[in-house]
């Protein structure tokens, strides 16, 4: 308990200087820091007291700080959008995803890092996408899997670079993802492979 409400009083101090609201650069040089502190927390206390640092009337609004599922986001937000940097950390403070936003849309190139800090992928040249494909879906019950296939419109294409463990380019091409799921990326057209 004790740790708990020492946690909630660094944040407090974190987030308030003075009585008045730190700005965002500020908190972009502590991300790490606060993952690390909300990895710490576990399941001692809730972390929804860091929910949000403005809000507006029904709308996330300003910088929001999320936990959920061992990662922390930092967004930016314009009434309800997310507009600006969005940042995933790991609960242990390890950037693996950096990404821009617009009035709700990805825009420019979102970057993903493996656990040496190292860029393992890219999503870059970001467009709306509007072309449907045929996936196939796998479903689970009990030891048995089942495949069948569907009709998708995914949000977004783009010309993705993976890189291995140690940032060599091993293969390139485009393919099509989800905001929501951003990391099931769906193959498109013929990619390179790098030896």
């Amino acid at each position: 308990m004790r740790i708990t409400i020492l946690t909630a009083v660094i944040l407090f101090f974190i987030f308030k200087v003075n009585g008045q609201q730190i700005n965002n650069s500020k908190i972009l040089k502590l991300q790490d820091k606060i993952a690390q502190m909300i990895g710490e927390l576990k399941n001692e206390t809730s972390v929804n007291y860091m929910k949000h640092i403005n809000q507006v009337e029904g709308f996330k609004q300003g910088l929001w700080i999320e936990s959920t599922n061992g990662e922390v986001w930092f967004a930016n937000y314009d009434l309800g959008l997310k507009h600006g940097d969005l940042t995933i950390y790991s609960t242990s403070g390890k950037k693996y995803v950096a990404a821009k936003y617009d009035k709700g849309f990805l825009i420019d190139t979102v970057v993903f890092y493996n656990l040496k800090g190292l860029i393992s992928e890219t999503y870059e040249n970001i467009t709306s996408n509007d072309t449907i494909v045929e996936r196939q879906i796998e479903t689970a019950e009990g030891e048995k899997i089942y495949f069948s296939k569907e009709k998708h419109r995914f949000d977004y294409k783009a010309y993705v670079k993976k890189y291995t463990d140690e940032g060599i380019l091993y293969a390139e091409g485009f393919g099509l993802f989800d905001d929501a799921w951003i990391l099931h990326l769906f193959p498109i057209r013929e990619w390179k492979y790098h030896e």
